[in-house]
């Protein structure tokens, strides 16, 4: 369990990820110029991958430029998570005001993989979200399963190309 009582990490040069794997909970934190720095990684965020329970709240993250590479095709990049792949996840009160940019599909504004029972709630993303490639949201790049997102606000610009999951301006 982190719990970062409010405070605040500047400047941080992460390979892909502050944490990689995310089982138990990170709240009350802030991230102001994090920058993944990585040609290699196929995921990015503040967390790559929460799984098993995990939990995310009341964390804020404001990017210079976030990206995620993959020789595979695929890649998973969110401005609080690049996936979330377990029942019982939750991200709740989180905003992302970073740029995130990706030629590969799967960029969201908080996550950008869901699959499994996740709940997102009360996220806001003003961040610029853009990919060359497919399924690209303001709150969610790409969902499937059970997953719930409600009271989310899209604020971002969001760009890209074939299948789009786009968050409209207003609550959900």
């Amino acid at each position: 369990k982190i719990n970062g009582s409010g405070h605040t990490v500047y400047n941080m040069e992460v390979p892909s990820c502050f944490i990689n794997s995310l089982r138990g909970t990170l709240k009350n934190i802030n991230f102001v110029d994090f920058e993944n720095t990585s040609t290699t990684s196929n995921k990015a965020g503040i967390i790559c991958t929460l799984t098993s329970n995990g939990s995310v709240e009341n964390v804020y993250v404001e990017y210079p430029y976030l990206t995620a590479y993959s020789n595979n095709g695929i890649a998973y990049i969110g401005g609080i998570a690049g996936s979330s792949n377990a029942s019982g996840c939750k991200i709740s009160s989180c905003i992302n005001e970073g740029k995130i940019s990706s030629t590969r599909p799967h960029s969201g504004g908080i996550v950008g993989n869901l699959t499994n029972d996740v709940v997102i709630e009360k996220c806001i993303n003003k961040g610029t979200v853009t990919s060359s490639n497919s399924n690209v949201g303001g709150i969610v790049g790409y969902a499937q399963g059970a997953s719930v997102i409600k009271l989310c606000y899209n604020k971002g610009q969001i760009q890209g190309s074939g299948q789009e999951a786009r968050c409209r301006d207003d609550h959900h």
